[in-house]
């Protein structure tokens, strides 16, 4: 009796075995005969971060004008600071002018917007307008290429080294990058400045230099933007060192994906590989609400603030990303807030919302107010000292 028993429990096992084994092997064909003609690639989802594809992400290459999604971040960063405006005039520089590569033709001694020329960097990728801007933001373009390897270095990106703000300069020159860290870049500039970002990497075509007899065309060189409902961004690449790049991103369903092909052999190559990326990501993937903004996870009383009882909530909606089917399971929580009777407006954030699986850090998500609280009067402090004691 017990030989029959391991009889069949080895049966079982052998066939669970192959089982896997083939669904292992399956998976490896798949991964294999997809996208073959990338040298590396990468897909993510946005808020957690999460690999869903990935192929040579840490394989140094030259990302040509891909390079720009960290200038188009500095660049925003210094608006969103106040040190520059989108109306201010800038005039060129003949070393900004003199650029080379992809252009708008700027002037040594022209004057344009901020505005003007961040629609030249983003929409038509112009190394002039890059340059320009660089120069308004840091001082010069070198001092501006210093910021962006310390924010490299911040983001903790071990693979990543540029020597330019445009992608001019290439892997031979010691300026270079993985899929993996222009995805965390991207990642990082959406996290902060998604809506500004995306209303220009979106435009297809616009105008500089309106009402004037130098007017010139601006054509998105992300061609996706126009023939793809839903891909709103981001960034492109090319040299003959570099090949053809594409970083792109598109949200669905409350998923926010961002794809990276590099080294493609064609324009049209770059933009089916990143459509058949995306299409695998949101075909394969979904985002699932663990919580819903606003979600109570504790509440706050004091007596010296009016109310003095007040709920800690999500700032924002979590988020995970599951393979169809699949249940959220084995997440924890903890808890980090501080607040004293000092006024809080609902909105402020006072902590943080961490989720965990298997100990790790997996989500954090900032916490605030559900309403407004500002300083008890001092009667109200009185009355509600008198309230505890006799009732």
């Amino acid at each position: 009796m017990k030989k029959k028993y391991l009889f069949i429990f080895s049966l079982i096992m052998m066939m669970f075995l192959i089982a896997f084994v083939r669904e292992d092997y399956a998976k490896a064909q798949t991964q294999s005969n997809f996208l073959k003609n990338a040298k590396s690639a990468i897909l993510i989802e946005l808020n957690t971060g999460e690999i869903l594809y990935e192929k040579n992400i840490e394989e140094k290459r030259s990302p040509a004008s891909m390079t720009k999604i960290l200038s188009i971040h500095l660049v925003l960063e210094a608006i969103d600071k106040g040190q520059i405006n989108w109306n201010d005039v800038v005039t060129v520089s003949e070393h900004a002018a003199g650029y080379g590569g992809s252009q708008v033709w700027l002037e040594p001694g022209e004057q344009m917007s901020v505005e003007d020329l961040f629609k030249c960097m983003v929409i038509a990728s112009a190394n002039d307008a890059t340059v320009a801007l660089a120069e308004v933001v840091a001082g010069s373009e070198e001092l501006f290429v210093e910021r962006m390897n310390e924010r490299v270095k911040e983001l903790g990106l071990v693979n990543t080294v540029f020597m330019d703000p445009t992608g001019l300069t290439g892997l031979e020159d010691g300026h270079y990058t993985t899929a993996y860290d222009i995805a965390m870049l991207a990642k990082a500039l959406l996290m902060d400045y998604e809506e500004v970002t995306l209303k220009y990497s979106s435009i297809y075509e616009d105008y500089i230099r309106q009402d004037t007899n130098n007017r010139f065309w601006l054509v998105n060189t992300n061609k996706l933007v126009k023939h793809i409902p839903g891909i709103d961004g981001l960034k492109t690449g090319w040299t003959r060192g570099s090949g053809y790049n594409l970083t792109a991103t598109m949200k669905k369903n409350n998923m926010r994906l961002i794809s990276v092909v590099m080294g493609e052999v064609s324009p049209d190559q770059r933009s089916f590989d990143t459509v058949q990326l995306l299409n695998y990501g949101f075909g394969q993937y979904e985002a699932v609400e663990y919580k819903s903004k606003n979600f109570k996870v504790g509440e706050y009383s004091n007596i010296l603030l009016t109310p003095h009882k007040v709920k800690i909530v999500t700032y924002e909606p979590i988020y995970f990303v599951t393979k169809k089917g699949e249940e959220l399971k084995d997440l924890d929580e903890r808890i980090k807030f501080s607040m004293n009777d000092k006024p809080v407006k609902a909105g402020d954030k006072i902590g943080e919302l961490e989720i965990l699986k298997n100990g790790k850090v997996v989500y954090t998500v900032p916490l605030t107010v559900e309403h407004s609280v500002k300083k008890a009067s001092y009667f109200d402090v009185i009355g509600r000292v008198f309230k505890s004691i006799f009732f």
